[in-house]
């Protein structure tokens, strides 16, 4: 079991790290791709913030994929790109997840890629404005593994669970001293140093 001083990181080196964790930029068609850190073509879209109008008349995520010159098809890139990358950006397809149209942008990347997306209803999906306004601004922190491909939401049993997996009980006793385990700092942080190990070591566990 490692000590808490050599698994808790500096913030400057977790910033390090996760800028050398970000993926080649370009357009990826699946998990495996994301996995491989191989893009399956190179492409440089426009990524639109979309309004609060938009997404209250039509649902979904914050961000809208567009090809430059009408290169590629909206309907492609809603529904047949799983993630687009950009720089340092990753850009993931909700529509994959399950959680509404468009894209959501990584909050942090590695071996697990958190992000803010739509909280689904029962009336989510059905557009226009009673679905959209039902649906808008209703937003939850959820995490990708990339070893299983599940997404969850990310709260204080997700992390506790994946601490407890990679036997990081010093780091486990910290988060559970933290005062306010649900805030998105805090998740963040824990997720970042949970990145920062797995590169360091030998895989992952859990859902």
């Amino acid at each position: 079991m490692r000590s808490l001083t050599t698994t808790c990181l500096t913030l400057t080196a977790i910033t390090a790290l996760a800028q050398a964790q970000s993926l080649p930029s370009g357009i990826y068609l699946n998990l495996d791709q994301l996995k491989a850190r191989a893009p399956a073509a190179k492409a440089t879209l426009n990524v639109t913030r979309r309004s609060s109008g938009d997404i209250v008349m039509m649902g979904g995520n914050d961000y809208r994929l567009e090809g430059i010159g009408d290169t590629l098809e909206t309907k492609y890139l809603k529904r047949d790109v799983y993630a687009y990358a950009s720089n340092d950006s990753l850009f993931l397809n909700c529509f994959h997840q399950k959680l509404g149209p468009w894209y959501a942008l990584a909050l942090c990347q590695g071996e697990f890629l958190v992000y803010r997306a739509a909280i689904t209803t029962p009336y989510a999906w059905m557009g226009g404005a009673v679905g959209g306004a039902i649906a808008a601004g209703n937003r939850q922190l959820y995490v990708l593994s990339l070893r299983t491909g599940n997404t969850r939401p990310l709260n204080k049993e997700y992390v506790i669970a994946r601490l407890e997996d990679r036997g990081m009980t010093e780091l486990l006793s910290a988060y559970t001293a933290e005062g306010q385990q649900d805030s998105v700092e805090v998740l963040l942080r824990y997720v970042e140093l949970l990145n920062a190990d797995l590169a360091a070591g030998a895989g992952g566990s859990g859902p």
